[in-house]
């Protein structure tokens, strides 16, 4: 086959598109994709846009902006694009560290003493710049009840991060894995602030958004408000959200447009040519791997870098960030090989499915053909178990340490083939091109790595961003067989005669204690990002169901021991202890993960 010159491939493309010269429309199938979505009622309205290094290459709008407003979408209507912010204030941080003002391995305690951040490692292992871009200081994500504020701040970052102190507490030493932490941004704002004096929004302003050209963006929700933009919408009715400004500005705060964001990814794609002088193209290029974890160290330079993220989708690889924040959802995605992007915003939480079609129509273009990735034998030192430790909210792990296991091992037939399987789960595939890093079957991309420490694995990192420590079987099995035994008994406890016991407590506090569990899952299932900081009837009744759970149990079992030899109807007691035994092991599990009196409305 010849080649096509790159543009006239462009030249190719762009004929085959329907539309005007200033904005094409998408071709007419993406289009009818995209409104069917929209008509299953799942959002309300989008905006996209599909572009290559050169420029636009198509875009449109579909839907409503405002359904009161009657306020049809345009590719002009300004839309939250949430974490896609985080690109440009790692933009501005490289700036910075191209002229000189600090390091990406300066430690974070120089440049701003004062920070409330709480790091058990300070001495050998400082968090540092990179780690804050990365993902990698250790730190939880924003506290739930402080996701957003009633009034829009305009003060220096540094006051919200004293206002909210806790996430900036290291859990493990920094740099050893990737957890996904708002805070961090944050904290990478202060420490701008506090070199140039100026707010966060005014250096983004001109340090990125102005020498990109993203005139059309804007930081703030009262700009935003006095331009043409959009509602947001959520919940199976699709409606109407507030507008809910959030303390962590930098890591949320953009509100844009598809060709505004386009120009960011253009900016990515074109290591920098497309806006010259903003930061250097080796600068550009480090963005987009990943520097300071320890599967980094093993050679995989997947996962987040600085500010952009690589995922696989399609079998392909991707780079760029999305974003979702109450009642707004957006992704930037362009795709390395094929040199074509996509920009997709919606005015609901999640962009979910609305992506596929932009994304496939990338992928159904020509690319250079790939090197496939050798096989070689892999070290039996992988086999064994793993529990994942990167939790993140830390509320999570709980949820993390019982359920996030996996059984590792080898082919017995073919050493250079390794499986990892998670409970109920089919096993996953993998090989290795240098007995370190691992690929997915299902793509060939080389996304995971094996992280030795004196010549044995101790550690697994699957996908750039799941770190799996080793642990020894019984660690693994043992706590979901005692969680699996324990509800089974807590369920049958309340079955039985009616009169087979003379104390009919014995089988009654085990039924309230399963009552109370009910409940609490009830109820996490009824919390709502608006209302989590507050004390309500929902945040009381998680309360009080976390305190009754072990008052229950408890005082089951201890009823039950106290009246075994006085109640005859062994099948029926032996229930009742069962239930109330495992109603205390579901109880001690709480307790172990901060669900002991739980108030939702501290974290």
């Amino acid at each position: 086959m010849i080649p096509i010159p790159a543009p006239l491939r462009w030249l190719i493309l762009s004929l085959a598109l329907l539309g005007n010269p200033v904005c094409a429309a998408a071709p007419e199938s993406l289009r009818t994709q995209l409104q069917t979505l929209i008509d299953s009622g799942g959002v309300r309205g989008v905006s996209y846009a599909l572009f290559d290094r050169q420029g636009i290459v198509a875009a449109g709008a579909l839907g409503s902006a405002d359904v009161a407003r009657k306020q049809p979408m345009s590719g002009r209507t300004l839309m939250r694009a949430g974490s896609i912010t985080k690109t440009l204030t790692a933009i501005a941080v490289l700036r910075m560290v191209e002229q000189g003002r600090f390091a990406l391995d300066t430690p974070v305690r120089e440049l701003l003493p004062e920070a409330p951040v709480v790091n058990a490692w300070e001495a050998t292992d400082p968090i540092r710049v990179v780690h804050l871009l990365e993902h990698t200081a250790g730190f939880d994500d924003t506290s739930l009840g402080k996701l957003f504020v009633r009034e829009e701040l305009r003060q220096g970052h540094l006051a919200s991060l004293h206002a909210d102190p806790r996430p900036l507490t290291a859990r493990w030493r920094p740099g050893s894995m990737m957890s996904y932490a708002n805070p961090g941004y944050a904290l990478l704002a202060a420490i701008m602030e506090r070199q140039t004096g100026l707010l966060w929004e005014d250096i983004i302003r001109s340090e990125v958004l102005q020498p990109l050209g993203m005139v059309d963006s804007v930081l703030t929700i009262a700009e935003a408000t006095q331009r043409e933009h959009a509602t947001g919408y959520r919940g199976a009715g699709m409606q109407a959200v507030p507008l809910l400004p959030m303390p962590d500005r930098a890591a949320g705060a953009l509100w844009s447009t598809p060709e505004d964001l386009a120009r960011l990814g253009r900016f990515l794609m074109s290591d920098g040519a497309s806006a010259p002088g903003v930061l250097a193209a080796d600068r550009v290029r480090a963005m987009k791997s990943v520097h300071s974890t320890l599967a980094a160290k093993a050679g995989l330079h997947w996962g987040y870098g600085l500010g952009v993220q690589r995922s696989a989708a399609h079998g392909v690889e991707w780079l760029g960030h999305t974003g979702s924040v109450y009642g707004a959802g957006a992704t930037l995605q362009y795709q390395p090989q094929r040199g074509l992007g996509y920009v997709l915003m919606v005015n609901t939480d999640e962009v979910g499915e609305l992506a596929d079609p932009l994304a496939q129509f990338i992928v159904s273009q020509p690319a250079p053909p790939g090197e496939t990735p050798s096989k070689v034998a892999i070290s039996g030192d992988v086999e064994g178990w793993y529990r994942r430790r990167d939790t993140r909210p830390e509320l999570g792990a709980g949820i993390n340490w019982l359920l996030g296991v996996v059984r590792v091992w080898r082919d017995p037939d073919d050493a250079r083939q390794l499986y990892v399987q998670a409970p109920l789960s089919e096993p996953s595939g993998y090989s290795s091109p240098d007995d370190s890093r691992l690929t997915n079957d299902s793509s060939g991309l080389i996304r995971s790595a094996m992280i030795r420490q004196g010549g044995r694995v101790i550690a697994l990192d699957l996908n750039g961003g799941l770190f799996m420590e080793r642990v020894s079987g019984f660690s693994a099995v043992a706590p979901l067989l005692a969680a699996g035994l324990s509800t089974i008994a807590l369920l049958t406890a309340p079955f039985g005669r009616r009169n087979a016991l003379h104390n009919r407590w014995l089988r009654r506090l085990p039924s309230l204690a399963l009552l109370s569990l009910l409940v609490f899952m009830v109820l996490m299932l009824q919390l709502e990002l608006t209302t989590l900081g507050q004390i309500n009837a929902v945040a009381i009744g998680i309360l009080v169901s976390t305190l009754l759970l072990p008052a229950f149990a408890l005082s089951g079992l201890g009823l039950s021991l106290f009246c075994w030899r006085q109640e005859s109807a062994r099948l029926a007691k032996t229930r009742c202890l069962l239930g109330s035994l495992g109603a205390t092991c579901i109880a001690l599990f709480f307790a172990c993960f901060h669900g002991f009196a739980l108030c939702i409305w501290t974290w």
